[in-house]
């Protein structure tokens, strides 16, 4: 028999003591009662068998010597396998960049500003595939989306004003309901060092897309009575780019182990910024601005694992992403003359997200 089949039928008769030793540990009264009948078939229950009357039959000749049986055990290399981590990511989104943007004609006060389209806390979902390449480096494999991020208030009848381009001149409006959204999706590759153990340095590529939508519709009255009319913003940011970071733990003990991860990067960031107002009265309006330039991106995170198995671990932490030198959809009011249909693009602002992730860990 080969060294590798025996290894394998090794490791298939270990997985099969651990299910049996389930069963045994859920059922010991049924064991206890079948080994006593089985006692009492064999007849080992008489008193006067002993083992002086037991023979034993010597071991067959044929059998491999023990000695030659090869280590199975799973080196601490490429041989580990691959590590799974899942997590439910629960990230809150910072406010955009403060201007007014709906006011009340007749008194001139503001009713709101940008910074109060905050977005609530969205729900996404992280995966982490890391696999071994030798005993010194690591290949990581990572994704995260998170779609979920908006914002909705409604203004109803009444003599508004609304800040449509940066002429800040209308359209009077007599309704406003106004929606702000955000996603964000990333996707990297990494080469982990790990030598020391405990310290993990990484370099690697990573992709960004940050997605925002800005919308006011409602009804307006110039003249003719009420009629629909709508205004929108949609920003796109492409990041790529080189990456580097590192992968540290701060505490191990027993099945518990507590690290921290930090990566940033310098990006090249294709933004695009489209905008459009449009109404039956008047017809529609449409610009489009497209720029290239460097941004910023970088992530922080504190994570504890808990084993549970052999193969299996409960995973949970903290994470913050930052994200600098971007176009967001409502901060482009401001650079955009819908009026004369001139694009314009503001990609120089920042946003944060943060907030917990909880999930699990499979090793095979």
């Amino acid at each position: 028999m080969s060294s590798q089949r025996l290894c394998w039928r090794l490791s298939f008769f270990s997985r099969a003591a651990d299910v049996l030793l389930i069963v045994a540990l859920a059922t010991p009264a049924f064991l206890v009662a079948e080994l006593a009948r089985a006692d009492d078939a064999a007849g080992l229950s008489d008193p006067a068998t002993s083992l002086e009357t037991i023979s034993f039959e010597e071991p067959n000749s044929g059998y491999e010597d023990i000695a030659a049986v090869p280590d199975c055990a799973p080196a601490a290399s490429a041989a580990s396998g691959w590590t799974f981590q899942a997590d439910a990511l629960f990230l809150h989104r910072s406010d955009a960049k403060p201007y007014g943007m709906l006011f009340d004609l007749a008194t001139g006060n503001e009713l709101l500003n940008a910074s109060d389209l905050g977005a609530d806390t969205a729900p996404g979902m992280r995966f982490i595939l890391l696999r071994p390449l030798s005993e010194e480096h690591t290949l990581d494999f990572e994704y995260l989306g998170i779609d979920g991020w908006s914002s909705h208030t409604e203004f109803d009848q009444g003599n508004l004003f609304l800040i449509g381009d940066q002429s800040q001149s209308g359209p009077p409006v007599e309704t406003a309901s106004i929606l702000y959204a955000s996603r964000l999706h990333s996707a990297e590759i990494n080469l982990r060092g790990t030598a020391s153990g405990w310290f993990e340095p990484l370099v690697g590529f990573r992709w960004v897309r940050l997605g925002e939508a800005y919308r006011a519709h409602g009804l307006w009255d110039i003249g003719g009575g009420p009629e629909p009319y709508s205004l929108s913003y949609h920003t796109r940011n492409d990041l790529y780019g080189l990456q580097g970071g590192a992968n540290a733990i701060l505490l191990e003990h027993g099945p518990l182990t507590i690290s921290t991860l930090g990566k940033a990067g310098i990006f090249f960031d294709d933004s695009k910024s489209t905008a459009s107002f449009n109404t039956d009265v008047i017809g529609g309006f449409n610009s489009s601005e497209r720029t290239e330039s460097a941004s910023f991106f970088g992530e922080i995170g504190l994570n504890a694992t808990v084993r549970l198995t052999e193969h299996l671990a409960l995973r949970g932490g903290y994470q913050v992403y930052w994200i600098e030198g971007v176009a967001l959809a409502p901060n482009q009011v401001l650079s955009t003359d819908l009026a004369n249909e001139t694009g314009g693009i503001d990609a120089t602002d920042g946003v944060f997200f943060h907030g917990a992730n909880v999930g699990l860990e499979a090793t095979w």
